[in-house]
């Protein structure tokens, strides 16, 4: 991958039920630099169809998403970066925060890193008994951002997140339907019948009635804390420390 990557998104529409696919299952479905915007976009684009009730973000061939591509992280200047994270991070909360209609995470295998962030930022999460949220941010010298402190310390506490955060850890499907971030947990195989009965109970719902409920259920420090990951992120992004772990980080990944 290049400065110029950008992770393909396949979009299939089935009556009321949307579903935007990360296809770059070759690649672990990572996530370039402008993907986050280019996902709030395409939210925003459904979302305002006439038709959609209901809008499903998952990956393809068994992973959400690897999070962010090394590569481009290691390669770019690092103010240009920090400037880029933080205006994806903000357009894409605003996107699912302000949609009219639901945002479904279908998680199966692994969501990391900022691929952890999408799945927690949607309103209800569904995952295969084999999926996994990685938080890994640390060991690459960076901090947790699209959304990931606020979701985790409300899901499992202050004491938890702190050290899930910083030992770069991770949660099983069962672990986050125990705490309450995952609404149901199916084996693989039954993954899209378990899609389809919640696209009918989301789809059928009157237009805006989920928007009012999310609004209404939001924190309102929830835009002040994705603006504090942000400038945290950038500033981590621009020290040498941080750059030389990026490096090492991808140089194992292409000797493997």
């Amino acid at each position: 991958m290049s400065k110029g990557y950008a992770i393909a998104i396949e979009v299939e529409r089935n009556g009321p039920i949307a579903i935007a696919r990360f296809a770059s299952p070759e690649r672990g479905n990572a996530l370039g630099p402008a993907d986050l915007g280019r996902i709030a976009d395409l939210i925003n684009d459904l979302a305002a169809t006439e038709g959609v009730g209901v809008i499903f973000l998952t990956g393809k061939d068994g992973i959400f998403s690897a999070g962010a591509a090394l590569d481009v992280l290691a390669d770019s200047p690092a103010d240009e970066l920090a400037a880029i994270v933080a205006d994806q991070t903000g357009r894409l909360a605003a996107a699912i925060a302000g949609s009219p209609i639901a945002i479904v995470a279908v998680v199966d295998g692994a969501a990391a890193g900022s691929g952890a962030g999408i799945a927690l930022l949607a309103d209800i999460m569904v995952m295969s008994s084999s999926a996994r949220l990685l938080f890994p941010f640390a060991r690459l010298g960076l901090v947790p951002d699209t959304g990931i402190n606020r979701s985790l310390i409300a899901a499992v506490g202050a004491a938890r997140a702190r050290a899930l955060l910083m030992t770069g850890g991770s949660l099983s499907a069962e672990q986050c339907l125990s705490l309450g971030l995952a609404e149901t947990v199916v084996p693989a195989d039954g993954l899209a019948d378990a899609v389809q009965k919640l696209a009918i109970k989301l789809a059928g719902v009157p237009r805006g009635t989920h928007g009012t409920i999310r609004a209404l259920l939001a924190s309102s420090e929830a835009e002040a804390g994705l603006i504090a990951e942000a400038q945290a992120q950038a500033e981590r992004m621009r020290d040498p420390i941080t750059q030389a772990a990026l490096t090492s980080a991808l140089a194992l990944l292409r000797g493997s």
